[in-house]
């Protein structure tokens, strides 16, 4: 937990550590359920999805952010958890507070929702 992102230690890479020896358990723990990826854009590489997943993206002033971006994942989750949304289908019926639908892609499994922030 206290290593910086992207720190090695004598050759030890944590990516391929937590690839090769937890993604067959991820599978299989998300295997019937709706995955709502709110990771940081770095950790995305530690677990890749094999089945559709929905994602978001920040924007301020038309540029991605980043940095605080945690603050804005943590905030979309609590509005979802009060909503007691259970699926992608209701999560797509919540108007966010502060935030502007933008863009909805598709890129290969992942569907990415692209937030402006309204404050």
């Amino acid at each position: 937990y206290k290593l910086k992102q992207g720190e090695k230690l004598a050759g030890f890479d944590i990516c391929k550590f937590y690839q090769q020896n937890f993604s067959k358990a991820v599978d299989s723990f998300l295997e019937n359920d709706e995955i709502l990826d709110l990771r940081a854009k770095f950790y995305e590489k530690f677990y890749v999805a094999k089945k559709e997943f929905t994602t978001f993206c920040f924007l301020k002033n038309k540029k991605i952010l980043s940095h605080h971006a945690k603050a804005y994942r943590g905030e979309v989750l609590r509005q979802i958890a009060d909503a007691k949304v259970t699926n992608k289908d209701e999560l797509m019926t919540i108007n966010f507070e502060n935030l502007k639908l933008v863009d909805m892609k598709k890129i290969g499994l992942k569907n990415e929702l692209t937030f402006e922030i309204c404050e």
